[in-house]
């Protein structure tokens, strides 16, 4: 991985109420992570209506110097920030 600062994004739509469990996310399971990603919903997914869910942002920030991924504990942005710098809040809201 190059050196640098990333971020992940994981949207989660659903009814149910979750607690975090307070683990955090090692570098090594973030890139796994992207590896195993989409840049889209899949056809089931994609397919079902959410009236009624909540949509929930995690946002996990991680710096690397190349060799080591590193998670940031403490975002010097908020969740809205990172949102709007990956462009991605100018993107919510919008019809396809």
């Amino acid at each position: 991985m190059k050196s640098g600062h990333y971020r992940l994004i994981v949207f989660i739509l659903q009814k149910d109420a979750f607690v975090p469990n307070g683990t955090e996310m090692a570098g090594k399971d973030a890139t796994n992570l992207l590896r195993q990603g989409a840049n889209i919903l899949p056809p089931s997914a994609a397919e079902k209506t959410y009236d009624g869910s909540h949509c929930t942002v995690l946002v996990y920030e991680f710096t690397s110097e190349g060799d080591t991924v590193h998670f940031v504990s403490q975002s010097s942005l908020t969740a809205k920030e990172h949102l709007s710098k990956a462009g991605v809040l100018s993107l919510l809201g919008k019809a396809n």
